[in-house]
C-alpha cells in the first residue's frame, strides 16, 4: 500500500516533466523496471533521444544486475531450480536487449551460470538414473540459455545422449500399449516418440462415436431489422463456431464422421425513431432607451434620453429525433454426440438512446447534433465470439462429464490400466488441472500434464535428414 501511494505521488510530480526526465527520476529512486518502460516510451516518441537511449541501457543493466543478485540469494537458500529458472529469464533478456556487462556483473553472471548448469546437469542425470527421461529432457529444453551460455559441453552432450536413448526405449514400450480404439493414447505415443526422434504414426481412419472430422450446421436464424441498411447474417457466427469445434477434443482429421448440429435463433436490431419537441430557455441582452430627469449645467431639471442594456428572457423551441436502439441475439445450438443430447444456449440484449437534430441557435447554445448510434456490426461480432465461447464451454462440459467420470471409475481397476490411460488423456484434454490427471503424470513422468504437453504440442523432429512435423493422430 505504501508503494502504491509513493508511486501515485511520484506520478503527480512527474506529470509536467519530459519522459526522459521522468525515466531519470525513476532510475534515481531505484525503480528500474518503471524507468526502463518510461525510457522506452520516450524512444517511441523520438528514436533519436540520446538521453533516453543512454538511460534505457543503464536501466536494463540494473534490472539484470538486481536479477542476478536475486538468483544468488535463491541459490544460497538452496532453491536451485528457482534460481535456474530466474537465471534463464535473465539470460533471455540479456540476449534480447544485447546488454554487455562490466567485469563485476559479468563475473557474477559467470558464477551463477556455472552453479545453475552444474545443478541442472546433476538433476538431468538423476532423472535419467531414476528412469524418467521426460523430466531430464524438459529441464534441458526449459533452460537452454543456462546450459549453452558457457559454450559446448561434453557432459551435457553425454547426458542428452543418455536421455534420448532412454526416451527411445520407453517409446518402444509405449508403442505396444494402445489399441486402435485408444485414439488419444496413440496421439500421445506418436508425439512422445517424435520428441526422441522416433517416427511412429498410424494413418488409419478413426471410428469413434466422440470424434468427427468436421461439423455441419443447419442454419435457421430469423433476421429482424428496423431502420438499418446494413446486413445482419448468422454466417459469421457459424464461422466462429466452426473454429471452436476444430480446436475442440471432438475434432479429428481422420475421423469417418461429420457432426451434424442445428443452429437456430434470432438476430434483431431496431432504431425506433420518435420526434419530440424541445424547449430551451435563454436570455439575450437588448438595448433599451429610457427618459430620465437630470440637472443641466445651470442646475435646471431637464429630460434626457439614455440607453441601457437589459437581459430579456427568450424561448427557443425545436424538434429533435429520439433514437431508441435495441439489439438482440438469441442463439441455440443442438445436436446428438455419441447418443447424448447436446445443447448450447446464448442470449444477449442491449439498448441505448441518443438524439439528433439540425437546428442551430448560438444564443441558446443549440447546435446541430448527430445521433450516437451503435456500431451494429461490431456489437454482433463481439456477441458471436462470446456465443462461441459458450458453445466451447458446453462442448467441454459434455466431454468432461463423460470421460473424466470414466477415468474416476477405472482408477482402481488394474485390468483397466491401459484404458484408464486413454481416459486420462481424454480428460486431460479439457481438464489439464485435474488432480487425478496430474498425479498420474507426475508419477509416470515426473512432470505435470501441462509441463509434458508443452513439449509434445508442437513437436518438430529431424529424422534421417528429413524434416517431419507430427499432426494430431
Amino acid at each position: 500500500m505504501k508503494k502504491f501511494y509513493f508511486l501515485t505521488l511520484l506520478a503527480l510530480q512527474l506529470a509536467c516533466t519530459s519522459l526522459t526526465d521522468q525515466g531519470d527520476e525513476l532510475f534515481e529512486k531505484g525503480l528500474f523496471v518503471e524507468a526502463e518502460q518510461t525510457y522506452n516510451a520516450a524512444l517511441q516518441k523520438d528514436a533519436a533521444d540520446a538521453g533516453a537511449l543512454e538511460g534505457l541501457q543503464k536501466a536494463r543493466v540494473k534490472i539484470l544486475d538486481v536479477g542476478l543478485i536475486e538468483v544468488r540469494m535463491l541459490r544460497l537458500a538452496n532453491n536451485y531450480l528457482l534460481a535456474a529458472d530466474k537465471l534463464e529469464g535473465i539470460l533471455d533478456k540479456q540476449a534480447l536487449w544485447k546488454v554487455r556487462f562490466n567485469s563485476g556483473i559479468a563475473e557474477t553472471q559467470e558464477t551463477e551460470t556455472a552453479k545453475s548448469k552444474e545443478f541442472l546437469l546433476q538433476e538431468m542425470g538423476r532423472e535419467f538414473a531414476a528412469g524418467f527421461p521426460e523430466r531430464g529432457f524438459w529441464l534441458g529444453h526449459t533452460h537452454k540459455n543456462v546450459l549453452s551460455n558457457t559454450g559446448p559441453s561434453r557432459e551435457l552432450d553425454d547426458v542428452n545422449v543418455k536421455i534420448a536413448g532412454l526416451g527411445k526405449k520407453r517409446c518402444d514400450e509405449f508403442q505396444k500399449q494402445p489399441s486402435v480404439k485408444d485414439v488419444f493414447l496413440r496421439t500421445f505415443v506418436n508425439r512422445y516418440c517424435s520428441l526422441f526422434g522416433v517416427a511412429w504414426a498410424s494413418k488409419s481412419q478413426v471410428d469413434d462415436p466422440w470424434l468427427f472430422s468436421g461439423a455441419s450446421f443447419t442454419n435457421q436464424y430469423a433476421i429482424e431489422k428496423l431502420n438499418y441498411a446494413g446486413a445482419l447474417s448468422s454466417q459469421a457466427l457459424q464461422t466462429e463456431l466452426s473454429k471452436v469445434f476444430e480446436n475442440s477434443p471432438y475434432y479429428h482429421p481422420l475421423s469417418n464422421k461429420t457432426l451434424k448440429l442445428q443452429m437456430a435463433g434470432t438476430l434483431a436490431y431496431a432504431d425506433n425513431r420518435q420526434s419530440e419537441r424541445r424547449r430551451k430557455d435563454y436570455e439575450v441582452q437588448e438595448e433599451r432607451k429610457e427618459k430620465v430627469m437630470t440637472k443641466d449645467a445651470q442646475g435646471k431639471m431637464v429630460e434626457t434620453e439614455v440607453k441601457n442594456k437589459v437581459k430579456v428572457p427568450k424561448v427557443f423551441e425545436y424538434f429533435i429525433t429520439r433514437h431508441d436502439e435495441s439489439a438482440n441475439i438469441l442463439s441455440t445450438v443442438t445436436g446428438s454426440i455419441a447418443g447424448k443430447d447436446y445443447r448450447s444456449h446464448f442470449q444477449k440484449t442491449t439498448t441505448q438512446t441518443s438524439e439528433s437534430h439540425n437546428e442551430s441557435n448560438s444564443a441558446a447554445d443549440v447546435y446541430p447534433e448527430k445521433a450516437k448510434l451503435m456500431d451494429v456490426s461490431e456489437w454482433f461480432n463481439q456477441q458471436f465470439k462470446t456465443a462461441a465461447t459458450s458453445f466451447e464451454s458446453d462442448l467441454n462440459r459434455l466431454w468432461g462429464q463423460h470421460f473424466c467420470a470414466l477415468m474416476n471409475e477405472s482408477m482402481n481397476d488394474d485390468k483397466e490400466a491401459i484404458r484408464n490411460w486413454e481416459m486420462i488423456e481424454r480428460c486431460g484434454r479439457i481438464e489439464n488441472g485435474n488432480q487425478i490427471v496430474n498425479t498420474y503424470y507426475r508419477t509416470r513422468f515426473h512432470l505435470s500434464y501441462d509441463e509434458l504437453w508443452s513439449l509434445l504440442k508442437d513437436v518438430k523432429t529431424e529424422i534421417r535428414g528429413q524434416k517431419r512435423v507430427t499432426s494430431t493422430l
